[in-house]
């Protein structure tokens, strides 16, 4: 009877230390099982499959691929219910110790030959019918969806691919991250899939897209709510340098759906675009698409093609337009 007490006492003692565990310790190069930075996980893959639900992950400053063995269609997969929060140096007790701009937390998809971005990871993060997660502090680079798959993470979301599809729900909330060189074919930065789904309140703040490229649409964001929604939130972010056909900076669209993006204390600058360099919005019929910009600065949208130096907010349906439209500009307002 004793023996069976001391055991039932250790169980609860178990279950009590994982309960109170709620902090999972990740640092490059580490090797030991999470529980402290001394004790810090080496993996972040690792991590992200044993984090539960409430649990944080901290990651320190570093480098974390998406794959060690060259695989293209390998991402950092995250879970729902998680803080997921990086840019650490590795010895704080609280998430207010970090020094901005210091000890950047890199999630990248360089996993091949340098200067060879035909090797690289296709997405660099993946989330699914997540509703309640946390990103903090991270650079997210090198990702390049550049295979044919139309409106999979083979095509789109370089950076990351948000998947709400399908009867699906995702809406993560994005802070303080860059969104850097990523390329695909839409969405080379963030490519929120809301097709016959919802994106619905996902919210990018405090962040910056900057250089990323899409062959076709969307080159910071793209937002699909085609015969569902995608209605997001973007705050006090910077777009600069990014290039795509339409929408340099954000690309939104709706057939039979919605797809409205609410922008506030934002700027784009020497964004590239056919039209819409800055925001670009198509829409079907029965279909609502807009883009409602508040406090927002638009500067020195580049040329692209000799076609058009546009860079206001396109609204309506795609233009086929090549007529050059200089001098173009577009004050702060709401639309």
């Amino acid at each position: 009877m004793k023996k069976a007490i001391v055991l039932l006492l250790v169980i609860c003692g178990c279950f009590e230390l994982q309960a109170q565990s709620t902090i999972i310790y990740v640092k490059a190069g580490a090797n030991g099982n999470g529980t402290s930075w001394v004790n810090a996980l080496g993996d972040l893959h690792h991590a992200l499959k044993i984090a539960r639900s409430g649990t944080q992950v901290w990651v320190a400053g570093g480098t974390y691929l998406t794959s060690s063995t060259g695989n293209r269609t390998a991402s950092f997969v995250i879970p729902d219910g998680i803080s997921l929060i990086g840019s650490f140096a590795g010895s704080e007790s609280s998430i207010a110790q970090r020094i901005n701009g210091k000890n950047p937390s890199i999630l990248s998809g360089e996993i091949g030959q340098p200067l060879n971005d035909a090797d690289n990871a296709l997405t660099v993060v993946y989330t699914r019918n997540v509703t309640n997660l946390l990103v903090d502090g991270f650079i997210i680079t090198g990702g390049n969806a550049n295979l044919e798959q139309k409106k999979s993470p083979e095509s789109c979301g370089g950076g990351w691919y948000n998947d709400g599809s399908n009867q699906g729900i995702s809406s993560p909330k994005i802070v303080n991250c860059i969104f850097a060189s990523n390329a695909a074919s839409f969405g080379a930065g963030l490519y929120n899939a809301g097709t016959n789904g919802s994106c619905d309140n996902t919210l990018i703040e405090n962040c910056i897209f900057e250089d990323n490229v899409a062959q076709l649409d969307g080159g910071g964001i793209y937002n699909e709510g085609s015969k569902g929604s995608c209605n997001i939130k973007i705050a006090n972010t910077n777009f600069n340098r990014n290039l795509a056909n339409y929408g340099g900076g954000v690309f939104n669209i709706a057939e039979e759906g919605q797809a409205i993006t609410t922008i506030e204390n934002a700027s784009f600058i020497d964004n590239s675009s056919v039209d819409g360099s800055c925001i670009y919005n198509t829409r079907g019929t029965l279909s609502l698409c807009k883009a409602y910009t508040t406090n927002c600065r638009f500067e020195s949208q580049a040329l692209l093609d000799n076609v058009t130096t546009s860079n206001k907010v396109e609204d309506g349906i795609k233009s086929t337009t090549t007529t050059p439209r200089l001098n173009s500009k577009l004050r702060a307002s709401t639309f």
